[in-house]
């Protein structure tokens, strides 16, 4: 009897954490609230997010950047980190080159399958770099609105 109760828990507890990862790979609507601050090797201040700037905020596009998630994954392994911080490592680096550029907001790609094949590893995640006047707010924890 208790060995079912342990292959339960690690059942579940495999799952949870499977989950968690999820929530946090994906474009979902707990991710689109984090806004965190990064300090940049110049001295400024990026604020990186999972959301698009809103007219409040009056942001004038810099740039963009496309970039193969798969290949974000895959080396994500290597760091022990999730995909996403390849991706803010890239944004860091842009706006150091790119005076004014204030906030980055990233897009990353839902898992998606046809016919049960993962198609993800096709889809393209993307920076798009903002000047805005009044960058979007931190916000840490996603789970909170």
């Amino acid at each position: 009897m208790k060995s079912n109760y342990f292959n339960i828990s690690i059942l579940l507890a495999s799952t949870l954490t499977l989950c968690s990862c999820a929530v946090k790979d994906n474009q979902n609507r707990f991710i689109q609230r984090e806004v965190i601050a990064q300090k940049l090797s110049n001295g400024r201040t990026l604020r990186i997010g999972y959301k698009g700037p809103k007219q409040a905020n009056q942001c004038k596009l810099i740039g963009q950047e496309s970039h193969n998630w798969s290949g974000e994954q895959f080396e994500s392994m290597f760091k022990m980190s999730g995909g996403q911080s390849g991706l803010k490592d890239d944004a860091m680096k842009y706006a150091d080159k790119h005076p004014g550029v204030n906030y980055a907001y990233m897009y990353i790609p839902n898992q998606e399958s046809v016919a049960g094949i993962n198609v993800t590893m096709m889809r393209k995640a993307t920076i798009h770099y903002y000047k805005c006047k009044n960058a979007p707010a931190l916000h840490s924890n996603p789970f909170k609105a």
